[in-house]
């Protein structure tokens, strides 16, 4: 299918899906919009599915990785510091930080096993 045929289809089921979404809340009923997303999400699956084009090349995908594995570096060092920070100030008299900055850190570290359990699934599935 045409790309530019599948971006008007994707755009008008976007305003389509704005247009009615409001209506359908302020009737009241929780399932008419549950019904609306999820046939929503399945017609642009469908239009992502017969869309023939090269989505990305191996440059584009190095970049995407490349950038993931910094933004995941960047994110756990600062939520790392901010922990210790906040446990730190919970240490010194202000208590109420304390439990956030554990359940920073117990975030930091849950994210690091799941890295770590991804890292060594990709490299037996890939070999390396």
């Amino acid at each position: 299918m045409n790309p530019k045929i599948i971006a008007i289809c994707r755009v008008a089921l976007a305003a389509f899906l704005g247009a009615l979404m409001p209506s359908l809340i302020t009737i009241g009923d929780p399932v008419l919009p549950i019904i609306l997303m999820v046939g929503g999400i399945i017609l642009t699956w469908v239009l992502v599915r017969k869309d023939r084009r090269t989505l990305v090349d191996e440059r584009a995908q190095l970049i995407s990785q490349k950038a993931s594995a910094t933004s995941l570096a960047v994110f756990l060092v600062g939520t790392a510091l901010m922990g210790v920070v906040l446990v730190t100030l919970g240490n010194g008299g202000y208590p109420d930080f304390s439990p956030m900055g554990y359940t920073l850190m117990y975030s930091v570290c849950g994210l690091l096993m799941l890295n770590l359990l991804f890292g060594v699934y990709y490299r037996r599935k890939y070999g390396g």
